[in-house]
């Protein structure tokens, strides 16, 4: 994220705003949430909305917390404002940094 850039800033409040109030009903082709034989489910979780178990262990990756061994904890909040800002940072969502559309310039 652009050091001291309030328009970086905003963009992900944005983005955490979007996920968890904004987003729209969508048809899936594999229902995520329903549970594995062992009870873990991959439903969507924090502010980015977490889904999938590839991007549980791709989360679990950036940020050094292990999600796929305990999903739920997605939910707290010290985990949930990580996984928001480490995935905004490293552009793990879109395949895009924010400092790809914020800069000095």
């Amino acid at each position: 994220m652009p050091q001291g850039r309030p328009d970086g800033l905003a963009y992900v409040l944005a983005t955490a705003f979007h996920e968890t109030f904004r987003r729209p009903a969508s048809r899936v082709k594999t229902p995520y949430w329903r549970p594995e034989a062992d009870g873990r489910s991959w439903l969507g979780r924090g502010l980015v909305q977490l889904t999938h178990r590839r991007n549980y262990e791709a989360t679990s990756e950036v940020t050094g917390i292990d999600l796929v061994a305990d999903p739920p904890r997605a939910m707290d909040m010290d985990v949930v404002a990580t996984i928001l800002i480490e995935g905004m940072r490293l552009g793990s969502f879109t395949g895009r940094r924010p400092d790809h559309y914020f800069s000095a310039e």
